[in-house]
């Protein structure tokens, strides 16, 4: 399917413990849902290989972590996700 004019993305409460897709994620994106899933520290620098891909967008929008193992404040992923434009709820 065409997931171009994808705005929101919701994958929270699934089992997720890295997130690092093999596809871009549209443009558009402005909200990605990944709160209240399995994932801990690790699984966020593992995650970070699909940040480091990413243009910088001001004002892209914001994803949401809480409810996770661990918090994804203070982690590589973090850092990368914020200067992309990124705001971490």
């Amino acid at each position: 399917g065409d997931i171009a004019g994808l705005q929101n993305l919701y994958l929270s409460y699934n089992q997720i413990v890295t997130f690092n897709p093999t596809i871009p994620l549209p443009a558009g994106l402005t909200f990605l849902y990944l709160n209240g899933n399995q994932m801990t520290t690790q699984g966020y620098v593992d995650s970070k290989p699909w940040a480091d891909t990413m243009n910088v967008v001001a004002n892209r929008g914001k994803i949401y972590f809480y409810n996770n193992i661990d918090t994804v404040v203070g982690t590589s992923l973090a850092e990368e996700l914020t200067s992309k434009g990124w705001v971490i709820v």
